[in-house]
């Protein structure tokens, strides 16, 4: 909900990342990468801000309130079938 994302290049983290963008995605298993983006994002102050103003643009699609939203439509219509 703000700070730059790090994970696992894997499908989930795919979804919410766009790899250089608002985060960076790292290969499964692979320390040294993981290590290496921890570092990479938190050592450039411009690029952590650009990310963290980044990652919260998508964040608010999975707020409390636009899922609730998105549920009561799927209900309401799966109730009318």
């Amino acid at each position: 909900m703000g700070p730059p994302i790090v994970a696992t290049d894997v499908p989930g983290s795919r979804d919410m990342v766009v790899h250089g963008e608002n985060g960076v995605l790292v290969p499964l298993g692979d320390l040294s990468a993981l290590r290496q983006a921890l570092l990479s994002v938190t050592g450039d102050l411009d690029r952590y801000q650009h990310m963290s103003e980044a990652s919260r643009r998508p964040a608010g699609k999975y707020s409390r309130e636009a899922v609730g939203d998105r549920l009561e439509r799927l209900y309401a219509q799966a109730s009318t079938h």
